[in-house]
């Protein structure tokens, strides 16, 4: 019988390339060389790998898959397969599924409990989302992963039995409310879901569905908004605009604002601002 590996929590194989630790949820982003053998294991945390370069043949419950590029595979704790990677260089995209994640409202079906492999859809997108979230910083960047990831989860155990009304539930007003009176503070989806009633899973996903777009974009989206007006009307500096729209530093608002306009902060005060 071959000997099974089984990985610590936050562990992956494969060369870190980054990685970042948020509280429980472990994000890593890992290179792999052509022809490498990733040995049977298993993982002690349900995970899921997006991958973003190379091709790969996972072996799993006995079943061999050719895993390509933009596929996003989910895997149960405990679940053992194997990896070998081909052509060149393989790069992947994984993030465990924390324990405390797992604790669904309880109208909602739990996660599947054997391997699951998807090549399109809405998932795909959220999962490049994570990726690129992943790579920035700040806490917009942590709210917008905590966003991502439950609407990830919703993706792969799907609630078909909820309509969004024509006219918002009254929490779902509550919560826009709120966001809006306090988007330059540090805001938890866990805070905002709790403080209207909601399980956080269910918020991410009506909310995208009313408003086209995750909770985590919508408060970038208002922060930039903001600084944008105060850049064209007031005299402050920068660095003042920026800490009062909600940014911590102005190098993470300046990269933020010029992502967002193409344009630096200064760039923009200076084409826009009246003369």
């Amino acid at each position: 019988m071959t000997p099974i590996t089984h990985l610590p929590a936050g562990t992956f194989y494969g060369q870190i390339r980054g990685r970042r630790e948020l509280d429980d949820l472990t994000l890593v982003e890992s290179a792999y060389l052509p022809g490498l053998q990733i040995p049977t294991h298993v993982h002690a945390r349900a995970f899921f790998y997006l991958v973003l370069e190379g091709v790969c043949t996972e072996t799993c419950d006995g079943t061999v898959r050719t895993v390509e590029e933009l596929t996003l595979v989910f895997h149960p704790a405990g679940s053992s397969h194997s990896d070998r990677w081909h052509g060149g260089i393989g790069r992947c995209f994984s993030f465990e599924v924390p324990l405390a994640r797992l604790e669904l409202a309880a109208d909602n079906p739990p996660l599947p409990d054997h391997s699951v492999e998807l090549c399109r859809g809405d998932a795909i997108w959220l999962a490049t989302q994570l990726y690129r979230e992943f790579r920035r910083a700040g806490d917009v960047s942590r709210l917008a992963i905590d966003g991502l990831l439950l609407e990830i989860l919703a993706a792969v155990t799907p609630d078909r039995s909820r309509k969004i009304a024509l006219t918002p539930p009254k929490w779902l007003t509550q919560s826009h409310e709120l966001i809006h009176d306090r988007y330059t503070e540090r805001l938890l989806l866990e805070e905002i879901a709790g403080a209207v009633g909601v399980h956080a899973m269910h918020l991410c996903r009506v909310f995208r569905k009313q408003f086209g777009c995750s909770v985590g974009q919508y408060i970038r989206t208002l922060r930039l908004e903001r600084a944008s007006r105060e850049l064209v009307s007031s005299r402050k500096t920068v660095v003042e605009i920026a800490i009062d729209s909600g940014y911590s530093d102005q190098s993470h608002f300046t990269h933020e604002f010029r992502s967002h306009t193409g344009m630096t902060p200064v760039e923009f005060r200076r084409h826009l601002r009246p003369r």
